[in-house]
């Protein structure tokens, strides 16, 4: 009879998808295991941290750090030895016991021009440095020239100077190296254009007498600073932003020489 034929036909046909299919499968499996192991043996994708940014500010590793310059205490200002433009100022510091920075400025002026102190004992200059010792014991002052990195003597001298220049050329000289209130007592003026009453301005001849004069001596008393120029003349200084001019005339300057 034709019918078991056509079934053993039907199950052959069966046997044949089957295996095709197993194939197949089989072939899919195969891919997706080459395929995972080529990606496991890749780079990774992984995300990464970016640095972060360096700024131009920031010192690179292992540099140089910037050495700050320490001021000690005791510093009690500093005078000429010699005229201008031979030698800096000579700075002078009390480094042990209860000295004055007046008689401290004294005994080193007192050595430098040669004269003996009976009471004190001084070696030097030996490099530019001086030594003075109490005989008594327990004091001692000493005298470096000044360093123009390392001493704010240097800059005081420096600003005092520029400032003389211009206030003996200058009758309207306000805001060079000055402060605002000193320049409104120059001028006799507020700011708006206020009138000051009661005020003088300085004469020409008072002016004119900076136009040569010169720092000779320098005193620091606290927190106070003062100059004395060539033509006698005081003024104070103060540190606000870089020195400036703060006072002129009248008794500037004479309390913190004292």
């Amino acid at each position: 009879m034709p019918t078991p034929r056509i079934f053993s036909d039907l199950r052959g046909s069966v046997t044949l998808l089957v295996v095709a299919a197993v194939g197949i499968l089989a072939a899919l499996a195969i891919g997706d295991a080459l395929r995972s192991g080529r990606s496991s043996s890749a780079p990774g994708t992984a995300p990464t941290t970016t640095p972060a940014p360096t700024t131009d500010t920031a010192p690179p590793p292992n540099s140089t750090p910037v050495r700050e310059v320490a001021r000690a205490p005791n510093t009690c200002g500093a005078f000429r030895i010699a005229p201008s433009g031979d030698y800096p100022l000579l700075v002078v510091d009390v480094v042990a016991g209860n000295v004055t920075c007046h008689d401290a400025r004294r005994v080193m002026k007192a050595h430098y021009v040669g004269l003996q102190s009976g009471s004190w004992i001084c070696h030097g200059p030996a490099e530019g440095d001086v030594r003075c010792r109490r005989r008594s014991g327990g004091e001692t002052v000493s005298a470096h020239f000044a360093d123009a990195l390392e001493d704010p003597e240097w800059e005081m001298e420096r600003i005092a100077n520029r400032w003389a220049r211009v206030f003996a050329a200058r009758e309207r000289s306000c805001g060079f190296h000055m402060t605002q209130p000193l320049c409104e007592r120059i001028a006799c003026e507020r700011a708006g254009g206020f009138k000051i009453p009661n005020c003088t301005r300085p004469t020409t001849a008072y002016r004119r007498s900076f136009e040569k004069a010169r720092v000779e001596e320098i005193a620091v008393r606290g927190e106070r600073v003062a100059a004395r120029f060539s033509n006698g003349e005081l003024i104070e200084l103060v540190g606000v932003v870089g020195w400036s001019v703060h006072k002129v005339g009248g008794n500037a300057g004479r309390k913190v020489f004292e």
